[in-house]
């Protein structure tokens, strides 16, 4: 094990003096340092997932001269992800962005010519999506009639079913939302999701029991 850390102290400081050695020579890690040492504006979640991106991509690659990074090199880093993790495209493109961000940064400061991540297309994912359908009539009474279903669980299918709202909606819903026999949307994704809801009397004692138990919190 120590001959190990020793052997690993050692590339490192040969690393570096070579780089040192030679001012031309602009190392990745290097320059990711102190691209991510300036990308102060952004969330801390958004940072640490470009961090992990960069770094991932420079283990793949090697550390090595930013300008040896060609856009053949950009693309069989795409296709490798694709083939072994097989990604969503909306994962693959963040990927691609955080990537090429570092690149774009790094044209702009001169380490290198050109972004070798720009313009790399991103073909769509062969995988099938699984079709969503609609619970019969069948599978609401099993659901309800399982032996391990929560009141919560009751509660929000009850309500699903006779107001329409979605699960959202009803799992934000407080005890100040419910007046005059009515359930009160006030906001929502869109303008018409504003509205009022008149409850359906079999589901009016789940919601003052419901209501009696919050008082003004969350139903």
């Amino acid at each position: 094990m120590g001959s190990w850390v020793t052997w690993v102290h050692s590339l490192k400081a040969f690393t570096e003096a070579f780089v040192l050695a030679d001012p031309e020579i602009k190392i990745l890690s290097v320059v990711a340092k102190t691209f991510l040492s300036e990308s102060t504006d952004i969330k801390a979640s958004t940072f640490r997932r470009k961090q992990k991106n960069i770094n991932e991509f420079i283990k793949w690659a090697g550390d090595t001269d930013i300008k040896t990074i060609t856009k053949k090199i950009a693309g069989d880093y795409t296709s490798e992800i694709l083939l072994k993790k097989q990604p969503s495209p909306a994962t693959l493109r963040t990927i691609k962005t955080d990537i090429g961000s570092f690149f774009s940064w790094s044209e702009g400061r001169g380490y290198v010519d050109s972004n070798p991540f720009q313009n790399i297309r991103i073909l769509r994912s062969s995988r099938k999506t699984e079709i969503r359908r609609p619970w019969s009539n069948e599978n609401i009474i099993e659901f309800l009639s399982y032996k391990k279903i929560t009141l919560n669980d009751f509660s929000a299918t009850a309500i699903a079913l006779y107001t329409g709202m979605r699960i959202e909606e009803i799992c934000l819903l407080k005890g100040k939302d419910i007046d005059d026999g009515c359930i009160i949307i006030e906001k929502g994704k869109t303008h018409a999701s504003s509205r009022k809801i008149p409850i359906h009397p079999l589901i009016m004692p789940i919601i003052e029991r419901l209501t009696h138990t919050s008082k003004k919190d969350f139903l």
